[in-house]
């Protein structure tokens, strides 16, 4: 009986050890490649994970499809992100002040005025959880 429990908890130690949280976000906004928006300018933005919610104050600036941005946020370090904006969706890279980084995917709304995303550590931009703004 020792020994299926002892084989039990190695395998599950096993398996959990390659598994990674990804966050499906329920995007309104669909992917178009061919619809061009504006996204320069000061966002509110609500950000989190399993550890609960933040509030960050990003401003954008973009120079054709090139996306930079600084924020200031509650509950972890200010930082900043890069990206690029293909149509309504910027992907890119966040770094914090204490080193931490990552990559992240934003959707935006038609009218650039909203987008729906989510943030990852390391070379994931998923598994941190969602990253939401509007004007």
């Amino acid at each position: 009986m020792v020994r299926r429990v002892l084989l039990f908890l190695a395998v599950i130690q096993v398996w959990g050890a390659g598994c990674r949280a990804s966050y499906a976000v329920n995007v309104r906004f669909p992917v178009d490649p061919t619809l061009g928006v504006n996204v320069a300018g000061t966002w509110k933005t609500n950000w989190g994970g399993p550890q609960g919610f933040n509030i960050a104050v990003v401003t954008m600036e973009q120079q054709g499809d090139r996306v930079t941005a600084t924020y200031v946020t509650t509950g972890s370090p200010n930082g900043s992100f890069e990206g690029r904006l293909v149509g309504n969706e910027l992907r890119g890279t966040w770094r914090e002040a204490d080193g931490r980084w990552g990559g992240l995917r934003f959707v935006f709304d038609s009218t650039g005025s909203r987008f729906e995303g989510t943030w990852g550590l390391g070379e994931h931009d998923d598994d941190g959880g969602v990253w939401d703004g509007n004007r």
